[in-house]
């Protein structure tokens, strides 16, 4: 009797060891786990974060250049416009000097 009630006993706890076991280990898994996550957000947050910072390097690039397009587009439409302008005298100048009155604006 005294022998099977140890026996019994023993079983008892040796099934309540590896229950203990087997709940150490899920939250030991638990842990692995939520460890992984924090470093996949932490990595994912520090990718967004590049992310974001080239779009903004992109975006100012583009507007850069957009900007040095328009002066030099309002350059050279100034330098077209100097150039009628010099076309212009050289043809009211050339025909004062032949004589004949200046042209009209469209004339030329």
């Amino acid at each position: 009797g005294e022998h099977a009630a140890l026996a019994r006993e023993l079983a008892s706890v040796s099934e309540e060891r590896d229950a203990l076991r087997q709940e150490l280990l899920r939250r030991e898994a638990e842990q692995r786990e939520a460890e992984a996550r924090a470093v996949v957000s932490a990595v994912m947050s520090e990718l967004l974060d590049q992310v974001v910072q080239q779009d903004q390097v992109v975006q100012q690039a583009a507007l850069d250049a957009a900007e040095r397009a328009a002066r030099e587009e309002g350059a050279a439409e100034a330098r077209a416009a100097a150039e009628a302008g010099e076309a212009a005298g050289e043809a009211e100048a050339g025909q004062a000097e032949a004589g004949q009155p200046p042209p009209l604006p469209g004339e030329l």
